[in-house]
């Protein structure tokens, strides 16, 4: 099925950080016209690393909750994040140290600019994700989106909490969790001005020029790859090798269909309403067809760290 992003009503309304929420009531009373600023909550939510998550609602009424995301309010997301880091480090102390290392190696941190950099946008369109919301309220999965403004959209607020680690090992948890993932691959979407098959693919079409970044961003510093502080996350050639040995697998198994996917099935973005024994989904910036065997391995992924921690 195709969708139109005409589909959502658009408001006029460009919300910024200095004037958050004045511009967040202008949007409200054009979905509540009888609304008064003075009687509205504006609540903070948490997450969003990149974007500013407010639930606004009356005093007095908590169902007429709307979900305000904007876009781009805390990172931008066209800006490259090496170059920002670059740019957020750059104290005069470091300044000075990087002299000092220019004197004594006659060498400064080479200009990689022509190298891809690291972009929020690179990994996901904020276009589909408005389409992909709309079409997944449509069978019961998410809140009805009510409008996009110029730099985010609102949509309606899920009942419930993020699921734990105890949650997700209750038999109530994975079934409704069976069901609800079942019916999302079920969905017949057709998004527009998407160039690649899966989400897999596209993912990897970024990961091997942002890990040769990476390698030029930490030789920068003077120091060989082996001598980084790998305390958490590999070292970037063996990211390398893990790639070449998940591509040779691809090409060796039968991985299954290719359907329908959330492609971001971690806690934080299941919602558990423990009333009516119900779980939704939130955030689908990453949502996109893919293998039906990576969403079921992600899933996994997730009990096995419940299991483990």
């Amino acid at each position: 099925m195709a969708v139109l992003l005409e589909d959502i009503p658009k408001v006029d309304v460009t919300v910024k950080a200095e004037t958050l929420e004045d511009d967040l009531f202008k949007i409200y009373s054009e979905l509540f016209k009888d609304a008064k600023k003075d009687e509205l909550v504006f609540e903070e939510l948490k997450g969003g690393y990149i974007n500013s998550i407010r639930r606004v609602y009356p005093k007095n009424d908590k169902n007429k909750s709307i979900v305000f995301r904007t876009f781009s309010l805390k990172i931008n997301e066209d800006v490259d994040l090496f170059a920002a880091n670059d740019q957020k480090k750059q104290t005069d102390e470091e300044k000075q140290s990087t002299d000092q290392k220019k004197q004594f190696t006659g060498q400064e941190k080479p200009n990689d600019s022509a190298q891809p950099g690291l972009k929020f946008s690179m990994l996901f369109s904020r276009m589909t994700e408005y389409l992909v919301m709309n079409e997944v309220s449509k069978h019961g999965l998410c809140q009805p989106v009510f409008a996009q403004y110029n730099n985010g959209i609102c949509y309606g607020y899920t009942q419930g909490v993020t699921v734990n680690s105890a949650l997700m090992l209750t038999t109530d948890f994975l079934t409704e969790m069976a069901t609800k993932l079942a019916e999302f691959h079920s969905i017949k979407l057709e998004l527009p001005g998407i160039e690649h098959k899966t989400h897999f693919d596209k993912i990897d079409q970024q990961f091997k020029p942002l890990v040769e970044k990476m390698i030029g961003f930490v030789e920068g510093f003077m120091m060989t790859v082996d001598e980084f502080p790998y305390n958490v996350y590999p070292k970037p050639s063996a990211m390398l090798e893990m790639r070449e040995q998940v591509l040779n697998l691809i090409k060796e198994v039968e991985f299954g269909d290719i359907v329908f996917c959330h492609n971001d099935l971690n806690k934080m973005n299941l919602i558990w309403d423990s009333q009516k024994r119900t779980l939704g989904f939130i955030d689908f910036d990453m949502s996109m067809n893919n293998y039906e065997s990576f969403e079921i391995g992600q899933l996994f992924f997730q009990l096995h760290w419940t299991f483990s921690g």
